[in-house]
């Protein structure tokens, strides 16, 4: 594992129309898919399929939200999410808690995530920075009155909060994963 300093690198983003297509399985049968391909910006989560369901949820992935937990199912087709030409567009913005994301060797899902940037360079893939992760947690819990990381319901509620308050603006994320140090 490569260690010193990460290129801190701004995700740079801007969208006239967002279409945020969830994985909830609800947008099947309701052929929303040339709806979705207008938008400027298609933002998808985790690992949900587009390749199959183009009708219904569209074929353009602008960005790709990923929870740490969902990392490893990335890494199973690394060829459908990294390799393909469709994937070169596509931006994965990965959010997870600091003992997951440490830069330091010890974050075992960032490490994955370096280990993927070294096989597929031209993969752009984001990680929140530590300061955005505290204020998606301060919204969570004024939101909710729970401790995320203790909520039975973890990724699927808190992801909500924390699409919605990266969506005015994509800011506090770090390009931490594509360049080998």
């Amino acid at each position: 594992m490569a260690s010193g300093p990460v290129n801190l690198t701004p995700l740079q983003l801007h969208c006239e129309l967002c279409s945020i297509v969830s994985s909830s399985g609800q947008m099947l049968g309701q052929g929303a898919g040339p709806s979705i391909d207008r938008s400027s910006c298609v933002w998808r989560m985790n690992n949900a399929p587009s390749r199959g369901f183009e009708r219904d949820v569209g074929q353009r992935t602008t960005l790709r939200v990923v929870s740490h937990t969902s990392v490893p199912l990335l890494l199973q087709r690394p060829q459908q999410f990294f390799a393909a030409a469709a994937a070169n567009d596509t931006v994965y913005v990965v959010w997870g808690p600091l003992r997951n994301m440490r830069r330091d060797g010890k974050g075992v899902v960032y490490n994955m995530l370096r280990q993927a940037a070294d096989r597929y360079p031209q993969a752009r893939i984001y990680v929140t920075t530590e300061e955005r992760m505290n204020y998606c947690d301060m919204v969570f819990k004024k939101e909710t009155g729970k401790d995320r990381w203790t909520s039975a319901l973890e990724d699927a509620i808190s992801f909500s909060i924390d699409r919605w308050s990266l969506a005015p603006e994509v800011k506090g994320m770090e390009e931490g994963c594509n360049k080998s140090q």
